[in-house]
């Protein structure tokens, strides 16, 4: 054979080598930068993440626990449903009206965690309680109640009112309302 038959052959040789052996170690080695770099991005994600976390752990760590004690009291954790029945019902007794009922749209009293299946409203970062009571007075007893129920610490916002009036001058006063917890 000739010199320039054995190059031939032995550049055909180093081609077919390059195609069936180092192409798929090339792709395997670009495959590897890709994950290598998107692994890099999810660190400086988490990085990012984790000095927002710290930041905000500042910032809580700042908040005076006087503060911290009235927002438990505002938006408390679980629906605490037997402080709210007390709440309204001394309410209802300090301006001179009969509490009739109350209700709390299925969930059950204390300090339970949130019912399966209910999911917390993501615009306010709480879970809602429905509420509905009645209670029956005059209507300056209402409106004093009302008043106080504004200036409770708990946050409740009254969604409807309806009223009717009996035979002797009593008004009863049907409420809807929503209360928050965590």
């Amino acid at each position: 054979m000739s010199r320039l038959t054995v190059s031939v052959i032995l550049i055909l040789i180093g081609i077919g080598a390059y195609f069936f052996f180092f192409t798929d170690q090339w792709n395997a080695l670009q495959e590897v930068r890709l994950d290598t770099q998107a692994a890099n991005d999810a660190l400086t994600q988490l990085t990012e993440i984790s000095a927002k976390a710290d930041n905000l752990r500042e910032v809580y760590n700042s908040v005076k626990q006087e503060n911290k004690d009235k927002l438990a009291k505002m938006v408390p954790v679980g629906p605490d449903t037997t402080s709210l029945v007390t709440d309204f019902d001394q309410l209802a007794v300090r301006n001179g009206l009969l509490m009739k009922s109350i209700d709390f749209g299925g969930v059950g009293s204390g300090k339970a965690t949130p019912q399966t299946g209910m999911a917390p409203d993501l615009k306010i970062g709480a879970y809602t309680l429905p509420i509905s009571l009645e209670v029956s007075g005059s209507y300056d007893a209402f409106r004093r109640y009302l008043a106080d129920l504004e200036l409770n610490q708990r946050i409740i916002d009254i969604s409807s009112l309806n009223f009717g009036a009996t035979a002797n001058g009593v008004y009863s006063f049907s409420v809807h309302a929503e209360g928050y917890y965590q």
